[in-house]
């Protein structure tokens, strides 16, 4: 996968795409900028159950920035948070949000 997509472009996107259940972005060189950025649209997907974001940048703020977006996804079942390092306190944001 190309490591400079445009986060921002996918983000717009996703918003046009509620029905989505599986987001893939492992090894996307996703930082917390970008993850922040990404996140902007999960309040309109309801349906996502499954989100990969593995063998990113992601450390552990960007962590609680997910775990504060996960909460518009009453559905996810699967995350996939490998190969980032997201430190205890994104562990416990995380933990706190799922």
């Amino acid at each position: 996968m190309n490591k400079d997509i445009d986060i921002e472009y996918i983000s717009k996107t996703l918003v046009l795409l509620p029905a989505v259940s599986s987001l893939v972005m492992g090894n996307c060189n996703i930082c917390e900028r970008k993850l922040h950025c990404l996140t902007q649209s999960f309040p309109d997907l309801k349906n996502l159950a499954a989100l990969d974001l593995s063998e990113n940048q992601i450390l552990s703020a960007g962590a609680t920035t997910l775990a504060g977006a996960l909460a518009h996804s009453p559905k996810l079942e699967y995350l996939s948070l490998d190969s980032n390092q997201i430190g205890d306190e994104g562990v416990q944001a995380l933990s706190a949000a799922l």
